[in-house]
């Protein structure tokens, strides 16, 4: 609650006149709050200016529409620096194409999947492919290494945002925008980050479990979820680069959300997620934003997968 200090004025003429001049600007301020306002006012040489007025007013309006105006809406309208089209195209019956988020400076993490369960011959003999997805580095010397690395594995898509921990949804974002356009045949996506090692001989069989079918063909989102994770807010003695501010998110639990590590879900129901989150305005955590704002949106359901 905003406490606000008024000065009254003696003159009652005047007082009358302001009385009617906050009614006559403010009507959809119920007359408690104009009250509590009262006169406010800084005489100049005779003139009354309305200070205190003019601050409330601009408060209440700032407040009102962030509140209840339409959400801003969110076009990724980015463009590929590096872009494989014929990933998919190659392979006509690929189930579940691997998404890994990745960071344009790891490298050795990327080369330590595609020497393990990630390798090339692997991934082929289970009608899979995993594709690495990244924004461009600061650095120019790791941006001329990835368009090396990319020439040599062909499994790199990078778009033209910044890497950052305040762009990680963009990546989500472009991840899915790429399967849409360039996978569209596969069933099922699966969404994992660089560091995680997938059991690809079980990942098929998995698949083919009817009561897993079931799930992703409805509307269920498999994951490790997360429930009742607060925001970390910013303390005096204490900063993270997680810090969530109440303009951006004011709720003071998150929704039902995914751990980023490993999401499985139906390629119709991550262009589903695609195209709502570009009706909301961004919110820089990912698996929130994705997995937990959208997807509640979309009424998607979580389904826990304990032992990941």
């Amino acid at each position: 609650m905003v406490h606000l200090y008024v000065k009254t004025l003696k003159n009652d003429a005047t007082t009358h006149q302001q009385k009617c001049f906050l009614r006559k600007l403010m009507p959809k301020i119920r007359r408690s709050t104009v009250r509590k306002i009262k006169k406010f006012t800084i005489d100049f040489g005779g003139r009354f200016f309305v200070l205190l007025f003019f601050v409330s007013f601009t408060w209440y309006v700032s407040s009102k529409s962030f509140v209840d105006s339409p959400p801003e809406s969110n076009p990724h309208s980015f463009h590929y620096k590096i872009l494989e089209t014929d990933t998919c195209s190659d392979q006509p019956n690929m189930t579940v194409v691997i998404l890994a988020h990745s960071s344009p400076s790891n490298i050795e993490r990327r080369n330590s999947l595609r020497r393990s369960w990630a390798n090339y011959k692997l991934l082929g003999s289970q009608n899979t492919s995993l594709l690495f997805f990244m924004g461009h580095s600061r650095s120019s010397q790791i941006n001329k290494a990835i368009v090396r690395e990319s020439e040599l594995h062909h499994d790199i898509i990078q778009e033209d945002y910044v890497d950052s921990y305040r762009n990680m949804t963009y990546k989500f974002m472009s991840a899915i925008k790429w399967t849409i356009k360039f996978c569209s045949h596969v069933r099922y996506v699966l969404k994992v980050d660089d560091d995680v090692f997938v059991n690809i001989h079980a990942l098929g069989p998995f698949l083919r479990k009817p009561e897993i079918t079931s799930l992703l063909d409805y509307r269920s989102i498999l994951c490790k979820t997360c429930v009742n994770e607060k925001p970390v807010r910013r303390q005096r003695k204490h900063f993270s680069k997680w810090v969530v501010t109440f303009r951006e998110f004011r709720a003071r639990v998150y929704p039902v959300y995914c751990s980023g590590m490993f999401v499985l879900l139906s390629l119709k129901n991550a262009k589903k997620i695609f195209e709502m989150s570009m009706q909301l305005s961004y919110f820089w955590i990912d698996d929130v934003f994705m997995t937990g704002i959208v997807a509640a949106k979309l009424n998607l359901l979580h389904y826990h997968l304990p032992n990941i």
